[in-house]
């Protein structure tokens, strides 16, 4: 079912409205939030969720006999609209980062009253996904991102099936973010992150749908008569396990590898060339053995910037409690 949560005016004449899709079934009692497009540029999250969208209207309607809601399920698609119709990852009209505008204002700016409706529909869900894409300027290989997470909430994580669950550190701005409302709040949430802004890659959105529909079966959300799976390997790291690799000097940056990839120390991330001549100015090797998480797509870069995020390799499967 479609429902409008929040309808505001604004000064181009089409009102703001925020709309949210909702099934219930079973008596399972859990519920699950699931939330794109805080930013207009994060496409794979939206692409996701609509899929997700006609695949639950199936099972409610029995449509996909192999599955069974028997929990509340909601799906806040599209949250700025606005940034979203103008290509952008912020709304121009009043450039809020939206995910910086929890916990939300009723007599906020839009951005702000429309986090709030967000927040106010969703902190008293079980679980929570937020979907989103990488930072600008760099992708993101398909991976679960949670903060302190405890023993059942790795585990669990494990279950959506991207092979990577990440834990973060707390930015100094976590308290505006919607996964510390969900915290604070006692949701188990976690990010999704994949790909890059503006880009819709299928093959991860694939992945994405696959993994939350096995999170919806663990969790109870959803019966599935087709017989139960083990998810694939997954391996958690730890803040201590990120290695940042910064550009020794400004230039160009030409990659070699791709996000996902596993790199062994001394492997050739890529190159820095000089901007106008195109002389190649440095190597960028991997610092050490590990996965490549976050890898810079843009290629003119500034000395001291990231190029890259790797995480620490360890054995697939072994869990650090």
């Amino acid at each position: 079912m479609k429902e409008t949560i929040l309808t505001l005016p604004t000064p181009f004449g089409e009102p703001l409205e925020l709309v949210k899709f909702h099934w219930e079934g079973g008596k399972n009692g859990d519920s699950l939030s699931l939330v794109s497009g805080l930013h207009g540029d994060h496409l794979n999250g939206l692409f996701v969720n609509q899929r997700l969208i006609r695949f639950l209207d199936q099972v409610a309607e029995g449509r996909n006999p192999d599955y069974q809601l028997a929990g509340r399920v909601q799906i806040f698609p599209v949250v700025n609209l606005h940034a979203l119709a103008a290509g952008q990852s912020a709304w121009p009209f009043d450039n809020l980062d939206m995910d910086l505008a929890f916990p939300g204002s009723l007599g906020g700016e839009a951005t702000e009253r429309a986090a709030g409706a967000v927040r106010r529909h969703s902190s008293d869900s079980t679980f929570g996904l937020l979907l989103k894409s990488a930072a600008t300027h760099y992708e993101d290989a398909p991976h679960v991102q949670c903060f302190h997470p405890d023993r059942w909430e790795r585990k669990l994580a494990a279950h959506l099936g991207l092979g990577i669950v990440r834990e973060i550190p707390a930015p100094p701005t976590f308290r505006l973010q919607l996964l510390y409302q969900w915290i604070v709040n006692e949701v188990t949430g976690y990010a999704l992150s994949a790909g890059r802004p503006g880009i819709v890659d299928t093959g991860m959105c694939d992945r994405l749908f696959s993994g939350i529909v096995a999170f919806m079966v663990k969790t109870g959300l959803l019966k599935y008569s087709g017989g139960s799976s083990e998810p694939k390997p997954s391996v958690y790291y730890r803040t201590r396990d990120e290695n940042t690799v910064l550009s020794p000097c400004a230039g160009w940056f030409l990659p070699e590898v791709a996000p996902g990839a596993c790199l062994k120390q001394g492997e050739r991330l890529g190159e820095i060339r000089d901007l106008q001549s195109g002389e190649t100015l440095e190597e960028i090797l991997a610092p050490k053995d590990g996965a490549l998480v976050t890898l810079r797509c843009y290629p003119v870069i500034y000395e001291g910037e990231p190029v890259a995020t790797l995480l620490e390799e360890r054995k697939p499967g072994i869990w650090p409690f």
